[in-house]
C-alpha cells in the first residue's frame, strides 16, 4: 500500500493491523501551525483631494458635508469661498509642474509600513479597492488564500479650516474603518479615524494655490491614520479574533474583556451640576460633560486609564503615563513642543497640570491623577475668541469638578 509516497504494509490482523496505522500516520501530511496573524485591508479612497471649511468629521468617500459642529452652513459666502477654493485647489494639484501623488497609493504604503513597524507577527494581505462590491468586500469573488477578516478604509484627505479657526487652512485626513468577517459575510465593526496635520496657512487664497501645505505633511498625516487604525483593530478585539486560531493566539487577549473586568473595580464620581451642564458617559471609563450654554466653546472630556501590562499601559508612575499621554497627542497632530503651564484654572493638590493649543484652535488644559492602578485625566477644551469670558462664567463650578471629581475602588 502507497500512501502519499509511504509505502505500507496491507492492514491485517494485531500487530499488523497496528504497524498499519502508525505508516498511515507517518504519511499524512502535518497540519502546519501559523505563526502569523492574517489579516486582509483594503485603502479605497479617491485619489483627489479637497478643501472644506468646516470640521471634516462628516466627510466620507468624497462626499464634503458643510457643516459646523453638526449644524448646517447656511451663508451662500462660506459656501462660494469653499467652491472657489476648491477650483484653486484642483487646478493647482492638476498641474503638471506640481506631481502630487495619488492619496490612496501614499496610505496604503502607510498603513503596510506603519502595520509592519507595529507588530511583526501580522502577515498583511493589502487587497485592490477591485475587491470591494458596494464598500464592502464582494465575497463571491474573493480568493481561498483571503484572509478571515478584512479592514476597509474609506475616506477622504484634503485642507480643512475649523470653525474655530475659520479661513485657517491645515491638512486632514477622515476615514471610516469597517471590518468585515468574509466567513459569516457581516460587518463587526465600524470606527472612525481623524487626523490633521501639524502646519497651519493664514492665507487661504495662497494656500488652496499651491499643493505645499498639503504635501509637507501628507507623510506625518497617513502614517498617523495608519497608526490609529492598527489601534482601532487591536482595541476592538479584531486582531485578537484573527488570531485565535493561529499559534500566537496567547499574545493577542481580547482587550474588551479584560476592560469589562477592571470596570467592576471601580466607579467614577463626578459632581455635576444638571441645572448647569450635560452628562454624556459613553462607557465606564469616559465621560463628557458640555455646558447648556456656550455648547461650542466649552466641553469636559473625563477618562479613566488602567495602568494594566495586558493594555500597553504598565507605567511605573505618574510622570511616566502623562509622558506616554503626550506622546499620543503628538501622534494625533497636537502641537506639543508649545505645550506651557496652566495658568488659566487652579491645579487642585495631587494633580499634573499643562496647556495646549487645541487643534481646532483655542486652548486645552489638561489634568491628570493617579488613584492606585488608574489614572484621571480631565481635557477642557476652550474653543473660539470667548475664553475669558467662558472661563469667568464656569470657574468656580470647574474647580470644583476638578477638586471632587474622583476614582473610587469598589
Amino acid at each position: 500500500m502507497r500512501f502519499n509516497g509511504f509505502t505500507c504494509p496491507d492492514p491485517g490482523q494485531g500487530l499488523a493491523r497496528a504497524i498499519t496505522l502508525v505508516c498511515l500516520a507517518l504519511a499524512l501530511p502535518a497540519q502546519a501551525e501559523q505563526h502569523a496573524v492574517p489579516l486582509g485591508v483594503v485603502v479605497a479612497t479617491p485619489s483627489d483631494y479637497l478643501v472644506n471649511y468646516a470640521h471634516p468629521a462628516t466627510l466620507l468617500s468624497g462626499v464634503a458635508l458643510s457643516v459646523v459642529l453638526g449644524g448646517p452652513i447656511s451663508s451662500g459666502v462660506i459656501a462660494a469661498e469653499q467652491s472657489a477654493a476648491n477650483s484653486r485647489f484642483t487646478r493647482a494639484l492638476n498641474d503638471p509642474e506640481n506631481d502630487l501623488p495619488a492619496y490612496q497609493p501614499i496610505l496604503q504604503q502607510a498603513v503596510a509600513e506603519r502595520f509592519e513597524a507595529l507588530d511583526s507577527n501580522i502577515d498583511l494581505t493589502v487587497l485592490p479597492a477591485t475587491a470591494l462590491r458596494k464598500k464592502r468586500p464582494d465575497y463571491d469573488n474573493l480568493g481561498p488564500d483571503t484572509p478571515r477578516y478584512i479592514a476597509v478604509v474609506l475616506g477622504m484627505a484634503g485642507l480643512g479650516s475649523p470653525p474655530a479657526k475659520f479661513g485657517e487652512l491645515r491638512a486632514f485626513a477622515n476615514h471610516q474603518v469597517r471590518v468585515y468577517d468574509t466567513k459569516k459575510k457581516k460587518r463587526i465593526l465600524k470606527e472612525r479615524v481623524t487626523r490633521h496635520g501639524l502646519n497651519w496657512s493664514k492665507d487661504p487664497e495662497r494656500a488652496t494655490s499651491s499643493p505645499d501645505l498639503l504635501v509637507q505633511d501628507l507623510p506625518f498625516l497617513t502614517d498617523s491614520v495608519a497608526a490609529a487604525i492598527y489601534w482601532q483593530l487591536y482595541g476592538n478585539d479584531i486582531l485578537h479574533l484573527a488570531a485565535k486560531p493561529t499559534a500566537l493566539s496567547g499574545q493577542y487577549p481580547s482587550i474588551t474583556q479584560i476592560r469589562a473586568q477592571y470596570a467592576e473595580q471601580f466607579t467614577l464620581y463626578q459632581p455635576i451640576s444638571k441645572v448647569l451642564f450635560y452628562k454624556d458617559t459613553g462607557s465606564p471609563y469616559t465621560s463628557e460633560v458640555i455646558p447648556k450654554r456656550y455648547k461650542q466653546e466649552l466641553k469636559v472630556v473625563t477618562t479613566v486609564d488602567v495602568l494594566a501590562k495586558e493594555l500597553g499601559q504598565d507605567f511605573e508612575d505618574l510622570p511616566a503615563f502623562v509622558e506616554h499621554h503626550v506622546g499620543k497627542l503628538a501622534g494625533n497632530g497636537w502641537s506639543v513642543s508649545d505645550a506651557s503651564d496652566n495658568d488659566k484654572l487652579t491645579v487642585p493638590e495631587g494633580h499634573t497640570s499643562y496647556a495646549l493649543p487645541n487643534p481646532q484652535g483655542g486652548t486645552t488644559l489638561f489634568y491628570h491623577k493617579q488613584f492606585g492602578d488608574f489614572v484621571l485625566t480631565h481635557q477642557i477644551d476652550l474653543l473660539g475668541n470667548k475664553q475669558d469670558k467662558v472661563l469667568g462664567i464656569f470657574e468656580k463650578v470647574l474647580a470644583r469638578y476638578l477638586k471632587f471629581t474622583r476614582v473610587d475602588m469598589t
